[in-house]
């Protein structure tokens, strides 16, 4: 992954240190979630890009199949799926939410039945706006949500960040679950 004598970690956003799986998967959020379009990837409508079309991208080349099958499955927050296409015969992959591009997810409609707390990660400087005027998806195409506060159990605690405290979360108009047990709002 890194050339010799080079170091092992790269300076990332404001001049802190970054770990390389970390960068890896910055890199990869950024490809798959919101520039596919402007780096030429063929995006399939559910989201998938040959993993070959993404290797040969510059900001890629020092990667390989086996660094990114690393950080895929060593994410915390499952952020990427790896899969090996029947059709095509390649390797694939994508971003499993947090897209502003338009991508097809598979969805199952909760109706009534909502589990009973709904927590969204995000940093405490934003309170203030979501009391005044709620959550808002901004550029994406849902607000993301989990059903248990870290430590709790297995769900993905989408967006969770470091120092968060307890709100409010009201009943949403339309919601869906994931197969990661992530709500999904509209």
């Amino acid at each position: 992954m890194e050339r010799p004598g080079s170091s092992n970690r790269k300076r990332g956003l404001r001049g802190k240190t970054q770990d390389p799986n970390v960068r890896l998967s910055k890199l990869l959020s950024y490809a798959l979630r919101h520039g596919a379009d402007s780096l030429g990837l063929p995006m399939g409508s559910d989201g998938f890009v040959p993993l070959s079309a993404l290797l040969v991208l510059p900001q890629f080349r020092s990667y390989s199949q086996t660094d990114i099958e690393r950080v895929v499955d060593s994410n915390d927050k499952q952020r990427f799926t790896l899969r090996h296409s029947e059709h095509s015969g390649v390797t694939e992959i994508r971003a499993n939410q947090g897209h502003t591009l338009k991508v097809e997810v598979e969805l199952t409609a909760l109706g009534d039945e909502l589990p009973e707390q709904a927590i969204h990660g995000t940093y405490l400087r934003h309170w203030p706006s979501i009391l005044q005027c709620g959550l808002a998806r901004m550029k994406r195409t849902h607000i993301h949500l989990s059903t248990e506060l870290p430590g709790e159990g297995k769900t993905v605690i989408s967006g969770m960040r470091n120092g968060l405290r307890g709100g409010h979360i009201y009943r949403p108009v339309e919601s869906y679950s994931r197969w990661n047990q992530v709500l999904l709002v509209f």
